[in-house]
Formats: structure tokens, sequence, C-alpha cells
């Protein structure tokens, strides 16, 4: 008997032991937090005061919130975990007492601040009108919760505030009162549940986020971890990458994209699907469309660190706009964030080069997959381009403006310039298009300071590929914008308010004004186009045009008869 006791105990040691870390947590502490901080622009950090009784209520003068903390012990994950709390009585309006339950890493002690602490969304959101205890899934909470304490923490709150309580209320609160004393926290030791899903999704600890495009790396499927549920910091555990250019197989560059005809357009289905995307100016991972609660969501998360581990901060969870109809261009998934750029240039199939402003270079984008071709580096940054695609060639601007046009080969690769010269008149380019014969329509600024027959230095030019002036340029007074219509064979110079209309005779490189066109047409103008068939120009003014009939904000216009 003396060696049969001993075993005894060592056995109901050992149950014990199991029964409260092993299949249940134990209850450290539970106790009610008042909150009369009810100014509902107030930013409220902290309780009042703690209380008992197991109230989740509100009155015309507090909301009482129940707070329990669990010891899970040694674990580092569960695979299953349930949180029960008895149901003692309600106090419903109508035939509705809603409630919800957040979590939080606790200390093993209810404090009053305890009154915010945790995750900013709750694990549950339910009614409990008829219901005699509240059973929740919270397995991916306590998994959040053992990443940085034993302690898992929850608060259960009334969704209600005072203006909703009836004056004539009687009791004068509104809510649920629990037998806190009794809640239990069953769990299952083991590994994180996966979700199984190539969708994105975010179970409340998991957060995997498919096809991220990433700039100069390629397309991204990333996992996360909720590492830490009070400050919302998501740790990357696992990243699939494909690389630049893989996505396609194509390997496509340069002169290459000006081919439609030589490769496919991408998927569209398959791009659709989540376009997700990193930008490394903002630092911001947008994932848009993830599955959380049954509900399709917006995630936006800043970088916070990179290194071992990465980490990244919960900005905005909000609800995903409806699903837009299939002939809208979100759609299809172009929406890709992108370099900071003055200008781009579109190619085939959703490619576009972008001038970098803020990394001085010139990228090949694709705003549907997200992926990146060439990047063609610089040494200032690209402001105005234009293509000329029959020679392969994009000519671009500066910012700060410089005396050279500089022209990208995009056969080569190379970047090269010309510094524009006109007997003793040296001009920078600040805007350009492509005219006839890979000749330039040029607005050029001269910086000199003498007498001028332009008064605001600005000038009209005809350009050749090697930046020499193909005929004089023609002195001009404050144009923004040069425009070139290549079947009507029309000139158009814009000002934030006028517009001039030219005809062109490629034969003898003759510029000639069109009488009666340089009038005020709008007010504020940034933007002009001119329609494939040259017989209508819009000119988009943001302060209004034509206010004799309507204050439009883009006008649609005669390219000799305006009005």
């Amino acid at each position: 008997m003396r060696r049969l006791i001993p075993t005894i105990f060592g056995i109901l040691a050992l149950f014990s032991a199991v029964a409260a870390y092993g299949d249940n947590a134990t209850l450290v502490d539970e106790a009610v937090m008042v909150n009369k901080e009810l100014d509902p622009e107030a930013v409220v950090v902290r309780a009042t005061y703690l209380s008992s009784g197991g109230f989740a209520v509100v009155g015309a003068e507090y909301i009482d919130a129940v707070g329990l903390s669990f010891d899970v012990g040694s674990n580092t994950s569960v695979s299953k975990a349930t949180l029960r709390i008895p149901i003692d009585e309600v106090y419903p309006i109508g035939f509705n007492v809603p409630i919800s339950v957040y979590a939080f890493a606790d200390n093993g002690q209810i404090d009053l601040f305890d009154y915010s602490a945790g995750f900013s969304l709750p694990v549950s959101s339910q009614n409990v009108f008829g219901l005699t205890e509240i059973a929740v899934d919270v397995t991916s909470a306590v998994n959040s919760i053992l990443q940085s304490s034993r302690y898992a923490g929850f608060r259960i709150v009334p969704d209600l505030i005072p203006e909703d309580i009836p004056d004539e209320a009687f009791p004068a609160f509104k809510g649920a009162k629990f037998d806190s004393s009794a809640a239990t926290l069953e769990f299952t030791p083991g590994g994180v549940p996966v979700s199984g899903t190539d969708s994105a999704v975010f179970d409340g600890f998991r957060l995997y986020v498919p096809g991220i495009s990433v700039p100069d790396l390629g397309v991204v499927d990333a996992e996360f971890n909720l590492t830490d549920l009070d400050s919302s910091i998501f740790s990357l555990v696992a990243a699939d990458v494909d690389p630049i250019g893989g996505g396609s197989g194509n390997q496509l560059s340069g002169v290459e994209l000006l081919d439609c005809q030589a490769f496919t357009p991408p998927s569209l289905p398959e791009t659709a699907a989540n376009p997700a995307s990193f930008s490394s100016t903002s630092r911001l991972l947008n994932a848009p469309n993830v599955s959380f609660q049954g509900e399709d969501v917006d995630m936006v998360l800043a970088l916070v660190q990179e290194g071992n581990p990465t980490t990244f901060r919960l900005v905005s969870l909000e609800p995903s706009p409806p699903t837009p109809p299939l002939n809208t261009v979100s759609s299809l998934g172009g929406a890709a964030v992108i370099e900071p750029s003055q200008d781009f240039i579109p190619l085939c199939h959703g490619w576009v080069l972008l001038g970098d402003s803020s990394r001085n270079r010139l990228v090949e984008r694709n705003v549907i997959t997200g992926e990146v071709g060439g990047t063609y580096f610089f040494n200032t940054q690209p402001d105005q381009l234009t293509l000329d695609d029959g020679n392969g060639t994009v000519y671009f601007s500066t910012h700060p403006q410089t005396e050279r046009l500089y022209k990208l080969n995009l056969n080569t690769g190379i970047i090269s310039y010309n510094r524009i010269v006109e007997g003793e008149r040296q001009f920078s380019p600040v805007d350009l298009v492509l005219g006839e014969d890979g000749n330039l329509f040029t607005l050029l600024l001269d910086r000199s300071t003498g007498e001028s027959p332009a008064p605001s230095g600005l000038w009209l030019g005809l350009l050749d590929s090697n930046a020499d002036p193909v005929i004089p340029a023609l002195p001009l007074q404050e144009p923004v914008r040069v425009a070139y219509d290549r079947v009507q064979k029309r000139v158009f110079l814009t000002t934030e308010s006028n517009l001039a209309t030219f005809d062109f005779f490629p034969d003898t490189n003759e510029v000639v004004f069109v009488d009666g066109t340089d009038i005020p047409v709008g007010s504020g103008c940034t933007d002009f186009a001119v329609s494939p068939d040259g017989s209508r120009l819009a000119y988009a003014c943001p302060n209004g045009n034509n206010d004799e009939f309507t204050p439009l904000a883009i006008h649609d216009l005669d390219p000799v008869d305006y009005h």
C-alpha cells in the first residue's frame, strides 16, 4: 500500500494538470469594468473603476463590460479553443440583446486598461436573447495571444449606447448578466489549423494574401501571423515569389512590348481575383477582398520592420465594396500601385512605361498583373514622355529642367541625350509630342534674361531625333501643353485658359496659325487630347469651360471653331 498511494497521488496530480492546462484553461481573474466616460468624441483607453456581478449592460450614465483572464499554461498553439459563458439573465430591448466578444493578451489580472485592450474587431458578435450561454470559437484569437502571453483575456461588451436606453426602462439598463465565475475556456493543444484555401483569407490569426505585386521583385504569395494582438502586428512567416517576368514566362521588355501581336494578353479571370500590391514608396501593403468572418474586407498594412521577422501593422480593415460589373477597369485587376510619376506611355496588353520620380528611372509595369519588365536607371527625375514607336525610341524631359533632350533606345536599353541649341539660344524641353518623320514638336524654355520676342521665354520648336532644329523656333506667350494631330496635320498649343490651332504642312515643315483660335476656352486647364480622327478636341479644365452655356469640367471642341 505504501508504494501504491504515491502512485495514485501521482496519477491524480497528472490528471489535475491535464484538466487545468490540457482541456480547460484556468480562470485566474474576472471582473466588471465600468466606464463612465460617455462622450462619443472621446477616445476611451481605460475603465473608470472595477466592479463585479457579471454585468455586460448599458445604462444612461455607464457602460459595463465583463473581463475574463485564463491561464493557458505552457502551450504555444491550439488546434481548437471554445469560450463558454453561462447567462444568468438578459435585459432586452424588444427581442434584442446584442453583445460582442473581444480578445486580448493579458497578464493574468483584469485591470482598468483591459477595457480597450486587444484587437480592434470582435471575435464574435451575436444576439443572446433566449440563450442560456454563449459558446464562441476563439481558436485563432488564442493562437494570436499565445505569441506574446500565456494569459488569454476576453471582454464581453454590450453593443448598445446610453442613447438606446428608454427613459422608462426598468431596470434602468439593458444587456446581459453572465455567470462569469463559471466561464470556461476549453482547448485542444496542437498545431494551428490551416485554412486550406488559395484565395485571400484572414481567420483571426493567419492572414494569407496571394498575388501581391511587388516592384522590382515580382508577384508574391505571402502568409502572415497576427503575433501581437494588442498592437495589430503581423509577422511574415512564409513567402512564395514568382520573380519578375516569371508570371507570363515571356521575359519581354523594351521594344518587344510594342508588338501586340507577338504575345498574348494576361488571363483576366486569374488576375482579377486578388489584385493585391505593395508599394516600396509608401511601404503599404494593400490586400483587397480578404475573406474574414464570412465577409470580404479590404486590409491595408504598413511595413514596420524588415528582417527576421518582417512585420507589418494593420492600418485599416474595411468592408470591400460591391463586386463591380465585368465591364469595368477594376474588374480586370487594373489597379496596381505604381511609382510616383509625372507621365507614362501605354504599351501592349496592360504594359506601361512609367517615369519613376522617386528613384530616377523609367520602369515597365503591367497594371493588370503587377509584373515588372525592364528598368532603365537615370540620374534625375524623368518628366514628360513621348514614344516614337516606329524607331523604338522614347524621348523625355526632366525635372529640374535641363537643356537636353533625353532618349531611351528600347532596342538596346541605352539612355542618351543631345543639347538643344539654336544660334545663341539654349533651350530646355517643357513638353514634347511626336510629329512627322520622327521629328518632335517641343515646347522650349529659354532661360536667358536678355531681350526676347517670347516674353515668358517659351517657344515652339520642331526638332529632329538629334535635337537639331528643323525650322526656327516660334516665340509664344504662356503655353503649358503641345499636341499634334497626325490625321488632320494640326498642332495645338494650350495655356491654362487659351487654346490655339496651327495648320502644319509636312512637305515644307511650315506652321501656320489658324485665325480666330487663340481664345479663352476654360479656366485652370490641365490636360488636352485629340480624337483619333482629329475631328474633336477634349480640354480638361477643373474650374470650368464655356460659362456662357454650362460650367463643364471637360469641354468637347471643334478643332478650328471651338464654340
